[in-house]
């Protein structure tokens, strides 16, 4: 006879928290909307021509490898889901999952096997809405969301499980555990040229120090990284790429030119990492005093290096964008999460719940106008969606209407407007095609 399967109050507290996450989620992204490379993405890299399924995705993902980028995993996930006919409402209720799932693991990182921590978790989401720049663009548009969001949640469920082994909570024995490992840590190598090799390094470093610490190595550890360096090496020796830098014509003498992309990784280290940098010392000072657990000072360095790792990783890049922060920054935060809840359970824990109410205080006031800009940019883009099919109704394929600019981070057409100035440009280009107009030029300005 079968158990009686039964669930403890702290995994209820979880469960409802999640679910009411989700539901937040979805909304968000169901009140948000296609955003510059969205439109693009609706059609083959192979033909120009709308995609239709499956076979037309195969398709322009073979082009796509040869010609544009790497990132064939992402992308073909992005193009399949936008080949549907429900493409947009389909995105919406699976970006509202992952980010979801991409919450918990940051939550489980902190917190992998303790009480259930409420305000560890609420607090995760409401710095991630305080602290994550272009924060709209990041979770809510389509391209970037796949591209950072779902795979920085494939690498943290990956180190999650190297995590777990090292600090003896699970040894995922089995060979159906290994293989599933190992396909996570493939997925998880083909999204980012710099996070996912950043990840590879802290799975390689935590199996240096299973030898160091004279625990066994388990086979899927090793299978992981296997795996995961072969999808790494698809992604980096794509056709596609050289293609891309081919566009950046640099002819500035070797020493020159990386000294400068130094400099710009460590500028771009001080804009978004420096309070990540200052609060993992901090607390680890505090973790070393009140003698938390070796393991988890361990685990935390690991990660926390592999943050700067995936930071200056990106040297190689003729210029550092933004949303290529999101790894850095992820992965260096999981770090101080995994010191700040070990602290909860230190004389600090009341100075760690009051900064958990401060934290709260500007969150409700930054979610209040960041989902009033939401609104009023959807207000706007649907406004601006009707009178394009109303002008193509009567005959009109040159349309000229206003490109949106948002007040806040909280949208994805943040510091910059969705179209250009210049009808020809890609973004109009393809906002044009989507529509099945000739053009789409621009005479205003509206949401700022």
């Amino acid at each position: 006879m079968l158990s009686k399967f039964s669930i403890t109050k702290d995994q209820k507290k979880l469960a409802v928290c999640m679910a009411v996450t989700c539901v937040a989620a979805i909304m968000l992204n169901h009140y948000s909307h296609f955003v510059g490379d969205a439109f693009n993405y609706h059609f083959s890299f192979a033909t120009g021509e709308r995609l239709t399924g499956l076979g037309s995705v195969i398709e322009s993902m073979k082009s796509h490898y040869q010609t544009w980028s790497g990132r064939t995993y992402p992308h073909f996930f992005l193009q399949l889901i936008l080949a549907s006919g429900h493409g947009e409402e389909m995105f919406n209720v699976l970006n509202g999952i992952i980010y979801t799932i991409f919450g918990a693991l940051l939550y489980f990182h902190g917190n992998p096997r303790g009480k259930f921590n409420g305000v560890l978790y609420w607090c995760i989401h409401f710095i991630l809405w305080l602290l994550i720049p272009w924060y709209g663009m990041m979770f809510f548009t389509e391209a970037c969301s796949v591209n950072y969001v779902w795979g920085t949640t494939l690498m943290l469920a990956v180190l999650l499980v190297y995590r777990c082994y090292q600090m003896e909570i699970c040894d995922f024995s089995g060979v159906g555990r290994g293989i599933g490992i190992t396909v996570l840590s493939a997925l998880a190598g083909g999204f980012s040229e710099n996070s996912s090799a950043a990840c590879l390094l802290v799975q390689g470093l935590f199996v240096v120090y299973f030898i160091y610490a004279k625990r066994k190595v388990p086979v899927w550890s090793v299978t992981a990284i296997v795996s995961g360096l072969i999808s790494w090496l698809i992604l980096i020796l794509a056709p596609g790429n050289l293609a891309r830098l081919s566009l950046y014509q640099d002819d500035t003498p070797f020493l020159i030119k990386y000294a400068g992309r130094l400099a710009a990784c460590i500028d771009a280290t001080r804009a978004h990492c420096s309070w990540l940098v200052i609060a993992f010392i901090i607390l680890f000072v505090f973790c070393w005093y009140y003698k938390r657990q070796k393991e988890l000072l361990v685990s935390a360095s690991l990660v926390f290096l592999g943050g700067l790792a995936s930071n200056y990783a990106l040297i190689g890049t003729p210029y550092i964008e933004t949303r290529a922060m999101f790894g850095p920054v992820v992965f260096m935060l999981a770090s101080c999460l995994m010191l700040a809840a070990a602290l909860f359970q230190t004389q600090w824990k009341p100075a760690l719940m009051a900064a958990g109410g401060i934290i709260t205080f500007y969150f409700c006031i930054w979610f209040t106008f960041g989902v009033m800009d939401i609104m009023n940019i959807h207000v706007l883009f649907m406004q601006r969606e009707n009178y394009i099919y109303e002008q193509k109704a009567m005959g009109n394929l040159d349309i000229t209407t206003y490109a949106l600019q948002s007040q806040t981070k909280y949208t994805g057409c943040a510091d910059t407007s969705d179209l250009s100035p210049d009808s020809s440009n890609w973004a109009n280009g393809g906002m044009a095609s989507y529509y099945g107009v000739n053009s789409i030029a621009i005479d205003d300005y509206k949401g700022k």
